[in-house]
């Protein structure tokens, strides 16, 4: 009895011996395959910097070439751009300056200073007009002198799909006055439509605007302020606004128009100032 006793107690003893053993044997393959680890993500590191600096100019000639071709690409998006601005937007606002001229809204418009056309909404149309404007360019698509300037001048942008003629009107049969209405929202949208199509471009970076900016500047600038009042009263209160690239480019190219004027016009002071001299 005390034989067995005596061995249960040396074979405890020897099993708390030798755990420790087995213990450090495990911790040692964990940190030599921690070692490995680090070394095979340096080694893999100091390869990668190689294969840069070893291709180094080839890595940079690529960038510069996608770089010179996304400029390309935009240059020839500014000109595809410049015959689709001429061909479906500065051609088709003539007979918007003579109706516009016939019924008044030119002479609203003249009232609306420059620099406070910003926002093209509803609420800055009725802090840069009198009530009785607003009021009555509200109301003139309803009234006949709308409707003989259309009829007087809806010929010049008559296409197959608004055929009307060329020949007299009746004006009190609503439904000739109906397609002469709708002839002439058709047009209206599809200018503007134009238009945002035409700034969208331009606003996401999708053309150079360098290439088109002096050679369209001004009759684009023209062309909005034409439209004010419809792109106002189309941004109508607690609404979602339209034409925002619209607005957006009118804003920055006019900013930069002026600055330039203002530019030439110190320019000019000066050259006067040393003549005189």
């Amino acid at each position: 009895m005390i034989v067995d006793e005596l061995y249960f107690c040396l074979s405890a003893t020897v099993e708390n011996v030798a755990q420790p053993a087995v213990m450090s044997g495990l911790e040692r393959w964990y940190y030599i395959t921690q070692i490995i680890g680090a070394v095979v993500l340096v080694f893999t590191l100091v390869v990668a910097i190689a294969q840069y600096f070893f291709h180094k100019d080839e890595y940079e000639e690529n960038h510069k070439f996608n770089v010179e071709l996304h400029e390309h690409r935009k240059r020839e998006k500014a000109l595809e751009l410049t015959e689709f601005y001429k061909d479906n937007v500065l051609g088709h606002t003539v007979m918007f300056n003579r109706v516009y001229q016939k019924i008044g809204i030119k002479q609203m418009l003249d009232k609306v200073k420059r620099d406070d056309m910003k926002d093209f909404d509803e609420y800055e149309a009725e802090e840069n007009c009198i009530r009785a404007d607003l009021d009555e360019i509200r109301k003139i698509t309803k009234t006949d002198k709308f409707f003989e300037a259309l009829e007087e001048f809806h010929h010049i942008h008559r296409t197959k799909e608004n055929e009307i003629g060329k020949e007299k009107l009746d004006l009190s049969d609503p439904e000739v006055r109906d397609r002469l209405e709708t002839s002439y929202r058709d047009e209206q949208i599809r200018i503007l439509n134009n238009l945002e199509f035409f700034a969208m471009h331009f606003i996401n970076g999708i053309a150079n605007e360098e290439i088109v900016y002096q050679s369209l500047h001004k009759t684009f600038l023209t062309i909005v302020e034409l439209f004010y009042f419809d792109i106002c009263l189309n941004n109508v209160k607690d609404g979602s606004k339209l034409f925002t690239n619209v607005i957006v480019l009118y804003n920055k190219w006019k900013e930069r128009a002026e600055n330039e004027k203002a530019e030439r016009e110190a320019v000019y002071r000066r050259c006067a100032n040393f003549t005189k001299k």
